[in-house]
């Protein structure tokens, strides 16, 4: 799926490091966000 910038994204949940759900649409409510995607970046290159 791509993205456009300026485009909306589709909601979707996530699980957080402390192992709570967040979806987007909650982060949104009050103010923007933004989303970052880094491919593969646990690896060392």
């Amino acid at each position: 799926m791509t993205i456009a910038v300026g485009q909306t994204a589709p909601d979707f949940t996530v699980i957080t490091t402390d192992r709570k759900q967040v979806r987007l649409s909650e982060l949104v409510q009050d103010r923007p966000a933004v989303l970052a995607y880094y491919y593969f970046a646990f690896s060392s290159g």
